[in-house]
């Protein structure tokens, strides 16, 4: 036998992804909210991955890099991926890497 158990909160502790990193921000926390329109299953389009780019190459290697959209998957793993590589790229771990987003997007397909 199985049992189920739902506890319900009130809409007041239901936060959305931005009011949370706000709230963050006020208790002193460095973090900085962007938001960047990603497709399932397909390479970023070239503006985007260049907006990526520049949020990304200027991040301290020491600081976090975190990702979500609303599912948790194919989204959030491509944003994991693509940071991971500009991270690389910029710290000199990875060599060859060209930052033209044309041929980024397409290393991606």
């Amino acid at each position: 036998m199985h049992t189920s158990c739902c506890v319900l909160s009130g809409s007041e502790s239901v936060q959305t992804p931005r009011e949370v990193y706000d709230q963050l921000k006020s208790e002193g926390y460095r973090v900085k909210y962007y938001r960047l329109p990603l497709t399932d299953g397909e390479a970023p389009k070239e503006r985007i991955f260049d907006v990526f780019y520049d949020h990304v190459k200027d991040v301290h290697p020491s600081d976090a890099l975190i990702f979500n959209c609303q599912m948790g998957g194919g989204r959030t793993t491509t944003g994991m991926v693509i940071g991971c590589l500009i991270r690389m790229h910029t710290s000199g771990q990875l060599t060859g890497l060209t930052t033209d987003s044309n041929a980024l997007s397409n290393m991606l397909l």
